[in-house]
């Protein structure tokens, strides 16, 4: 059995069929790059930075994050 570090799921994101919310803190300097390459293959991704915040989004800017949330579902 692989970990999680070993799949790799490159060759399937064009094939995502519905809309997906790519987001990063803007000041994570760990995963923006790739969260941006990662949006740029999917058909119907979206790429948002929550200002102010790095790599632990959830516990540096919970009010922002949840409404880029619920903005992303709000158009859904």
């Amino acid at each position: 059995m692989k970990s999680m570090m070993e799949l790799d799921f490159s060759k399937d994101i064009e094939r995502v069929p519905c809309n997906t919310l790519i987001l990063c803190g803007e000041n994570d300097k760990v995963n923006k790059k790739s969260s941006v390459k990662l949006v740029e293959q999917m058909p119907k991704g979206e790429f948002r930075t929550v200002k102010g915040a790095g790599h632990e989004v959830n516990r540096e800017a919970p009010e922002k994050l949840a409404s880029i949330i619920l903005d992303f579902w709000s158009k859904q």
